[in-house]
């Protein structure tokens, strides 16, 4: 039976440090953030029940930001420069828009949602 557990604990242990994910359950006590808050799942509802032609650009991510874990709205679209909103994962704002041009680096990007017409790579 101790094998059995401390083999499941390794085993969650490298499935939430893979590089190419973040520890979602690790960060927010959620396995799939989508599904599971309820404020993202409404915005995401809000988005594909109510599609503009810009929307096709349009992608949600979780990243790593200053430390912390947060969603991004972000956007492709080659034409236009938009800021990026960060939320954490209560859904509060964590930028305001005169923030913006200060933000420093994102890392860890993993994409949480797209348009069924997207129309970019988001990695």
């Amino acid at each position: 039976m101790k094998k059995n557990i401390s083999f499941f604990i390794l085993a969650l242990f490298l499935s939430c440090t893979n590089d190419d994910t973040l520890p979602v359950m690790a960060a927010c006590g959620v396995e799939n953030p989508v599904e599971d808050l309820d404020w993202l799942k409404a915005e995401i509802t809000r988005r594909e029940t109510n599609p503009s032609p810009e929307m096709e650009y349009c992608f949600i991510t979780l990243e790593e930001y200053e430390n912390e874990i947060v969603f991004a709205y972000k956007d492709c679209n080659p034409r236009i420069n938009k800021a990026i909103p960060l939320f954490n994962f209560a859904g509060q704002l964590l930028e305001s828009e005169e923030d913006f041009e200060n933000l420093g680096e994102f890392i860890k990007r993993t994409t949480i949602w797209t348009p069924q017409n997207f129309v970019c790579s988001p990695n």
